[in-house]
């Protein structure tokens, strides 16, 4: 009898011990899958609260510009008018002038500061009323050779030697080729600027994972890492005759154009600025 009390019971006890083992098992799945649960529930709620501060983001931004927007009108007739007959006077006075005269050169130092001003507004009103790319079918290598060939006085004088791979390249894009120009032209600018006593500038296109990709990289002094967010805002600038929206400017287009712009530096290394556009399909 003793033994089998000894069988019952061992039975029992491994019935008990393995109900035991099935209910903790249960419990640490059900556990294992609240925590998954609430894993994902939490990177949903990240991914919608980044959403929210996103839109409020372009929202504050709409806001800005549509300010921006009355602002350049107004400011374009208001500021232009003046400047166009101070430049038509200054022409005037120095037709009349010795060019060996030193007031020839002050006429001269007016002229090109009112040229500057122009420019600046041209700055926002493209900025603050961006046209709407009309779709043509681009060759962006040869765009970016015509920009390099207006910018090439500007290098020499900068003293930057100016590369260009792109043989390689035969993609095009669909996008308007005068709002491209611009765009190459603000990164090809912004590179020379950031290496007033020379350098080099390399410029590098290719085409992958559906995109023409064109990388323009200085031997500059770098961007700072808490800066490099900050570069594309609008009226950023770490330039004392800078308005702060060649940048800005130029990654609205390559928006528009449904491309990105992005850029790596480091301090002493140089800046990268790279490019992409989606590159046509031909059948």
């Amino acid at each position: 009898p003793e033994q089998y009390l000894e069988i019952i019971l061992y039975n029992v006890i491994g019935f008990l011990t393995g109900l035991l083992a099935e209910r903790e098992l249960r419990q640490k799945l059900s556990y294992q899958s609240a925590a998954r649960r609430l894993e994902e529930s939490y990177a949903e709620l990240r991914r919608q609260a980044d959403l929210i501060l996103d839109i409020e983001d372009q929202l504050r931004r709409a806001d800005r510009l549509s300010a921006l927007g009355e602002l350049s009108a107004g400011m374009a007739h208001e500021i232009r008018n003046p400047l166009g007959s101070i430049r038509g006077t200054a022409e005037i006075l120095q037709d009349g002038i010795d060019p060996a005269d030193p007031r020839y050169e002050f006429t001269r130092i007016l002229i090109k500061e009112v040229d500057r001003l122009n420019r600046v507004v041209q700055d926002f009103l493209d900025f603050a009323r961006p046209p709407t790319p009309l779709r043509a079918s681009v060759d962006p290598v040869a765009v970016l050779r015509e920009v390099l060939q207006l910018t090439r006085q500007l290098a020499l004088k900068n003293g930057v030697e100016v590369s260009l791979d792109a043989d390689a390249v035969s993609a095009t894009v669909s996008g308007e080729e005068e709002q491209l120009k611009q765009a190459f032209l603000n990164l090809v600018l912004n590179a020379l600027q950031a290496m007033p006593t020379g350098g080099t500038l390399t410029i590098a296109a290719g085409s992958e994972g559906g995109e023409v990709q064109l990388r323009f990289r200085d031997s500059g002094p770098g961007i700072p890492l808490d800066l490099q967010e900050k570069i594309f805002n609008p009226f950023f600038t770490t330039r004392r005759e800078g308005t702060g929206l060649g940048l800005a400017i130029t990654q609205r287009i390559v928006s528009a154009h449904g491309g990105r712009l992005e850029v790596a530096s480091a301090m002493g290394a140089g800046s990268t600025f790279i490019l992409a556009l989606p590159a046509e399909k031909h059948l």
